[in-house]
């Protein structure tokens, strides 16, 4: 199983469903801004009523269910009253508001919420910004009042394929959990809870957007922990159990993989995006030549850059200068811009500084001998950066683009480790 399978890569998927979007529109703008009036009343109604009353409970299942959230229980039978621990897999922003309407419970707060709006939805300051031990021990003192709620994966999947690795913090504060499978569908509206590069305030938006959003919870049997396990191992088994529960993988991804993930995948966008403006750049800024006739002999070839004043030209080479300092942050800007000035082009400037074919300048530090093994080692000169002839067809100049980016982004990393590896 690869990572990406994990998570959505866009909220609508097919051409049908977004026809499907689109005749929906103007009903779901209209639901829009009727939710948003309801949602005042409902937020006014968490700030009144005593947090862990039934009352409550009923009368924000109500108004919920008129802002398109709707929950189905199952298994309420295992609940355990002593076992104030709850943890489950992670699949939108408003699983929280789900659980809670089945089953109160606290959320640390891991989110920059002002006070007043986490205590409306149920988040705590537990002290997660100051590390994971203080999180541990005020979890500890608050779960004899009231159950807590943790999603020890630390990041949200699609639920549809696997789940992230659990974090063992919410295992070190108590030997026994109470498991809880979480499931959700849109039955009218398919579009995705939320996508690998989603916002949370776009998710709440689509919340409001779409006409229903079906959440199922299962409560699972309590959990112990036996006295041979470590946490990590009991986290484990936890995890399982409920990806089994879930017909998922239980894998070994964890959420710093994802974090990851999403660079690399910004990465592979501004380099795309770079390199696309790049080319335009290039195609309207040259004039067009008339072909020479058999009995003419070609004229030389005309330089554009010839033609700019000296102001635009330096603005030019700066604009490019910092598209190249954008990818290889490490090498000086008098280099980039000496390599430039000879061949006008990206992508030609940062294929022959990863390649070292460059000028370094004088008043450089000679290299030590370390430092030129460690650039030995590191050393992208075998990567192929640009193909010797520019493709015929655009499938062939989309395949070298995606083998430049891939050979960059593999020099690029072989660049910061030698750098991390090298001593002060």
């Amino acid at each position: 199983m690869e990572l990406k399978e994990l998570f959505s890569e866009q909220r609508i998927y097919g051409g049908g469903s977004a026809v499907l979007v689109a005749i929906y529109a103007p009903v779901g703008l209209f639901l829009f801004f009727i939710r948003i009036f309801i949602g005042l009343h409902v937020f006014l109604i968490s700030s009144l009523l005593p947090k862990f009353s039934v009352f409550r409970r009923v009368v924000l299942r109500v108004m919920y269910g008129i802002l398109g959230l709707a929950v189905t229980s199952k298994g309420n039978g295992n609940r355990d009253n002593d076992v104030n621990i709850i943890v489950a897999n992670h699949i939108s922003i408003f699983d929280h508001v789900a659980l809670n309407l089945i089953l109160p419970c606290a959320v640390p707060n891991v989110w920059n919420f002002p006070k007043f709006l986490c205590w409306m939805l149920g988040y705590q300051d537990m002290g997660a910004s100051q590390g994971r031990q203080s999180l541990v021990n005020n979890v500890k003192q608050y779960k004899d009042k009231h159950p807590v709620l943790a999603f020890p994966e630390g990041a949200m999947t699609n639920g549809k394929v696997g789940l992230l690795k659990f974090s063992t913090w919410p295992f070190s504060v108590e030997d026994a959990v109470q498991p809880i499978c979480i499931s959700a569908s849109r039955p009218m509206l398919s579009a995705s809870l939320c996508y690998i590069s989603s916002s949370l305030w776009m998710d709440m938006l689509w919340f409001l957007f779409v006409p229903c959003t079906l959440f199922h919870i299962k409560i699972l049997p309590v959990m112990k922990k036996q006295e041979s396990q470590t946490a990590e191992e009991f986290a484990q088994q936890v995890q399982e159990t409920i990806a089994k529960e879930l017909s998922v993988e239980a894998t070994k991804f964890t959420s710093q993989d994802k974090s990851e993930y999403l660079k690399r995948k910004r990465i592979d966008t501004n380099l795309v995006t770079t390199s696309s403006s790049a080319t335009t750049e290039a195609v309207i800024t040259t004039p067009p030549t008339p072909p020479p006739s058999p009995t003419q002999k070609e004229p030389p070839k005309f330089d554009f850059r010839k033609s700019w004043s000296e102001k635009e030209l330096n603005e030019e080479i700066e604009i490019m200068v910092r598209q190249v300092k954008g990818v290889l942050f490490d090498t000086d800007e008098s280099v980039i811009r000496k390599d430039l000035e000879q061949t006008n082009s990206v992508d030609a400037t940062i294929t022959n500084i990863v390649e070292g074919k460059t000028t370094q300048d004088a008043t450089e530090e000679p290299a030590t001998e370390s430092d030129i093994k460690t650039d030995v080692k590191v050393s992208a000169s075998s990567l192929k950066f640009a193909d010797s002839q520019f493709g015929k067809t655009s499938k062939d100049r989309q395949k070298s683009l995606e083998e430049r980016k891939l050979a960059l982004l593999a020099s690029a990393k072989r660049h910061f480790e030698a750098s991390e590896d090298k001593p002060e």
